[in-house]
């Protein structure tokens, strides 16, 4: 069911696909949001799978915007570790965004939730900022993604690429924004490796996230082998 939700003073009121209870445990806990290019190398989905199943593993929510590559990735290894995840979509939360991620949106409601903004002030105030009209309907999502989440990372993206907003974004709001470097001969490693430059944290391991989260784990992440390299 759709329900709105107001998680605070520091997001927009929500449209929820889940339970409103749900989705106050998982933003109860250390969110991190992954984004990245949809359309993304094999590493940089591993990359984006390892960081996620760790972290979630870790005690972590993660927040991604369903689209296919980086974010994707994301939230099948979440859910294949057992973990919830929300997903952001830019429409109504029960319309999974593309509409080719149909099968990931149902397996995202089976444990987490799906979310959309129902009422967007401060987003109205931003991309009114950027010149951007509120219509549309990515730059919605990228903000809330943004909002949503304590540290924002960043994998494989061009520097015009709809993921840097979201970094951007997160920037803007005081977020902790970090992103995962890679060969600077790499289309894709631009936008991280420009983060990175301009003094965004560079992720290396799972832990150097959970350090820059600087909250207390019960539980380990699961080392799988893979390293980030």
């Amino acid at each position: 069911m759709t329900t709105p939700t107001d998680c605070g003073p520091n997001t927009p009121t929500l449209s929820v696909a889940g339970t409103h209870e749900r989705l106050q445990q998982l933003l109860a806990r250390p969110v991190v949001a992954i984004v990245g290019s949809r359309y993304s190398t094999y590493y940089g989905q591993e990359t984006a799978a390892t960081l996620a199943r760790e972290l979630a593993q870790a005690g972590v929510t993660i927040v991604a915007g369903l689209t296919e590559g980086i974010e994707a990735s994301a939230h099948h290894a979440v859910l294949q570790a057992g973990k919830p995840t929300i997903a952001v979509v830019p429409g109504s939360p029960l319309i999974p965004y593309p509409h080719g991620q149909k099968h990931l949106h149902a397996k995202i409601l089976e444990r987490g939730c799906a979310v959309g903004a129902a009422q967007a002030q401060t987003l109205k105030q931003r991309s009114q900022h950027r010149g951007h009209s509120l219509q549309d309907p990515l730059l919605k999502r990228n903000s809330l993604i943004a909002e949503l989440a304590q540290l924002v990372i960043l994998i494989e993206a061009t520097t015009g690429a709809v993921a840097m907003q979201t970094a951007e974004t997160a920037l803007e709001l005081g977020r902790e924004v970090a992103a995962v470097p890679g060969r600077i001969t790499d289309e894709s490693a631009r936008g991280p490796n420009r983060l990175i430059r301009e003094g965004a944290h560079p992720i290396l391991e799972t832990k150097d996230a959970i350090d820059l989260l600087a909250c207390p784990y019960s539980d380990k992440p699961t080392r799988t082998g893979r390293a980030l390299k």
